[in-house]
């Protein structure tokens, strides 16, 4: 279903009630993907501390190696060296859980980005096309005022007397000249 329709009404309260719902919709549109980038630049955030964070794991692995690699180790250094290999261990393994869902999370921000982005150009669109109906209805608008003055009495228009204080009546002092279109 398209997010602007035209519809025809012979005042054009239809047509400008659609025109502000399309409109309301964009803006809707714009707050969400406004949303999502806030989003994306969180998680690109996320993703920069879990990189620093495995290569603080990478250091912590090539520091255990060139220990493990050094020779005459005692009992004491090597229940240190295993109780420093659970530790990062452990650690790795919750670095990838986060790693992973950080990834799912951005993976589905990116699709979310890419829909939003087409769904906010049809509406920029479908704004264009509003806007260009709504000068269309304004001038059709000013050719009916326009024909509406044009075919009153000349009387009407022309400044008279008020009787009581000889002020312009209230008609030909608010009503402009009329203007016939060809």
């Amino acid at each position: 279903m398209p997010l602007y329709r035209k519809v025809r009404s012979h005042d054009g309260h239809v047509e400008l009630d659609e025109m502000k719902a399309t409109c309301v919709k964009h803006k809707e549109l714009c707050r969400q993907f406004a949303e999502c980038s806030r989003e994306m630049r969180q998680n690109e955030g996320q993703l920069e501390i879990l990189a620093e964070t495995g290569n603080q794991l990478k250091d912590r692995h090539a520091a255990i190696k060139g220990a493990i690699a050094g020779r005459g180790h005692s009992q004491a250094a090597m229940a240190k060296l295993e109780e420093e290999v659970d530790k990062v261990d452990r650690e790795v393994t919750i670095w990838m859980k986060e790693l992973e869902e950080v990834n799912a999370q951005r993976i589905e921000l990116e699709i979310r980005c890419i829909r939003l982005g087409a769904e906010l150009k049809k509406s920029i669109t479908s704004v264009q096309l509003a806007s260009i109906d709504f000068d269309l209805i304004h001038k059709k608008h000013e050719k009916y005022w326009q024909r509406f003055l044009a075919e009153q009495p000349s009387s009407v228009f022309d400044e008279e007397k008020d009787s009581d204080n000889g002020s312009k009546t209230a008609l030909s002092s608010t009503c402009p000249t009329p203007k016939v279109l060809a």
